[in-house]
């Protein structure tokens, strides 16, 4: 391991041991059922999903060599195991969601593979018989999740104007854990999603990460200097300040790499 791993795992309060990683990538829960620190740390780092240089998870994943990946993951179930799932049996597959995780297996995993469905528009048969080794470890992981958050789909189908569920957000705020914990989720979900990719895969995806932080960081940073601006200057009236708002968003969207759309995202302010 190179020195400016050493200094990172540092900065991040770990060390090469593996008793000091894996509870760094695996933990989930407290002992009071709530997200552990561990959880929100390795995830979040900056607005939203990863710092500057990016998410510390997918980052120690990275430098982690195929022994300790396989001895913190622990099966081949597990997104992040460097070897194949054990079995292409559901049976086996249920058995080791139920050893390892609890609850319901056959209902949860009935759920699970509908809400796929209903996310992405494909039956999870689909995914099934293309490759059965990857669609058991993204069911592994949404089986894991579910079991914390068990309305997980309401986070990730949210279509609500009125109601944000991440961190900064200009309405509606949530209180900074909730926020945090909502975050986290979703980068556990893209970070184990990526270690089951190839790596021009895994360069597509980081890109897509990259520029959603980016993102944050400029809507929260602009917006809440044009805010300060104009609060501090009655002569400017509610229509002025949309106004304003607007053209600073577009001015934002259009300096982003690559943008996909050229229009600006939405932006609703509330009215008090």
């Amino acid at each position: 391991m190179n020195l400016q791993n050493k200094m990172i795992l540092g900065c991040a309060g770990l060390s090469q041991d593996i008793d000091s990683l894996k509870p760094f990538l695996t933990d989930f829960k407290d002992d009071n059922g709530e997200a552990s620190s561990a959880f929100i740390r390795r995830n979040v780092e900056d607005r939203i999903i990863g710092g500057s240089w990016g998410n510390l998870q997918g980052y120690v994943f990275s430098i982690l060599s195929r022994e300790q990946r396989a001895i913190i993951y622990g099966s081949g179930y597990e997104p992040g195991y460097p070897d194949p799932i054990p079995s292409d049996s559901e049976k086996e597959l249920y058995n080791y969601l139920q050893t390892t995780y609890g609850g319901s297996v056959e209902d949860l995993c009935k759920k699970i593979k509908k809400d796929i469905k209903n996310l992405v528009g494909i039956p999870f048969l689909t995914f099934l018989k293309q490759d059965r080794n990857q669609a058991y470890k993204v069911l592994t992981l949404m089986y894991r999740i579910y079991r914390f958050r068990s309305k997980l789909m309401k986070l990730l189908l949210s279509d609500s104007t009125d109601k944000c569920n991440y961190e900064f957000r200009s309405e509606h705020p949530l209180r900074e854990s909730e926020a945090k914990e909502n975050s986290a989720i979703l980068s556990e979900i893209l970070c184990h999603l990526r270690f089951m990719m190839s790596d021009l895969e895994g360069e597509k995806m980081s890109k897509v990460v990259e520029t959603l932080t980016c993102t944050q960081s400029y809507v929260a940073n602009d917006f809440l200097d044009l805010y300060d601006q104009i609060s501090h200057d009655p002569q400017l009236y509610l229509n002025s300040y949309f106004a304003l708002v607007s053209s600073e968003i577009q001015e934002w969207s259009n300096s982003l790499p690559n943008p996909v759309k050229k229009e600006p995202p939405p932006l609703h302010v509330a009215h008090t």
